[in-house]
């Protein structure tokens, strides 16, 4: 707003000592917008073999737009530089391009972040009540993340678990991670010695303990590289009780935020559920 005062001041004094001083700020201005968008170029280049699939939007969009939103503030730098235009419609030009650049700039932000950073998600199906219900929308983190304990994770069922035909992905929590000794007494599944679940029998624990049909148990402790999960609702999901332990590959993130929900609460997930 006080760039806004300064512009009109300069178009209606026309004066060309103001117009000096301004150049400056004009010039660094467009630096830090070109710097800003630079910088997502390269982070979105360093992490685009790393795409999450959960992803609505293809990354070409965002380079699409990157690349055109660099190629307009220079041709305008280009343009207001070697301009012999009078200062004042210098200046009238320049406000309407600091709006527009300023939008371009945004745009590129929300992108990168909703394709690299945060990706939004919704939950189909009842498998995770009560603490996720469906059409429940999600917030996912992907950069750098390894499965940890009671996390609730978003799985690509497609490649290794070939039970359905459709695109498919999986909402459901982490009961055991690489590392951790599992076992199963007397109907009862143990992780490191204490319950999780009474829904599982014999058969089902020979399948979750098992991926592509090999066991990723050693003296009773879960492989490197693979997590057992569960949905909250154990009597109506579909999880490692069916399909076997998940390659930790397979995880394409964790969920971190609800941001709408009809039933629930809004904000974190639950760290652990009653059993």
């Amino acid at each position: 707003m006080k760039n806004r005062k300064i512009i009109r001041k300069m178009i209606s004094n026309k004066d060309e000592a103001i117009g000096s001083d301004f150049k400056p700020y004009i010039l660094s201005n467009t630096i830090t917008k070109l710097c800003i968008l630079l910088i997502i170029l390269i982070g979105s280049l360093i992490l685009i073999n790393d795409v999450n699939k959960l992803a609505f939007i293809s990354p070409s969009l965002l380079f699409i737009i990157l690349g055109f939103s660099i190629l307009a503030i220079l041709l305008f730098l280009s343009y207001f530089i070697r301009s012999s235009i009078s200062l004042g419609q210098k200046l009238k030009i320049y406000s309407i391009y600091d709006t527009i650049s300023f939008c371009f700039v945004t745009i590129n932000l929300i992108l990168f972040i909703i394709l690299f950073i945060f990706v939004p998600t919704e939950v189909s199906g009842s498998s995770m009540q009560e603490s996720f219900y469906n059409k429940d929308k999600l917030l996912v983190w992907h950069i750098g993340y390894s499965p940890k304990r009671d996390d609730v994770v978003i799985i690509d069922v497609n490649e290794h678990y070939s039970f359905r035909k459709e695109e498919t992905f999986f909402i459901k929590r982490v009961v055991a991670q690489e590392g951790d000794k599992v076992s199963f007494i007397d109907g009862v599944f143990y992780v490191n010695d204490t319950k999780v679940s009474t829904a599982v029998n014999n058969i089902q624990f020979k399948t979750m303990t098992s991926y592509e049909s090999k066991s990723i148990l050693e003296n009773g402790i879960l492989k490197k590289g693979f997590s057992i999960v569960m949905g909250d609702n154990r009597y109506n999901s579909i999880d490692s009780r069916y399909i076997g332990a998940i390659n930790n590959d397979d995880i394409e993130g964790k969920v971190i935020f609800r941001y709408y929900s009809k039933e629930g609460n809004f904000g974190f997930p639950k760290k652990k559920i009653k059993e």
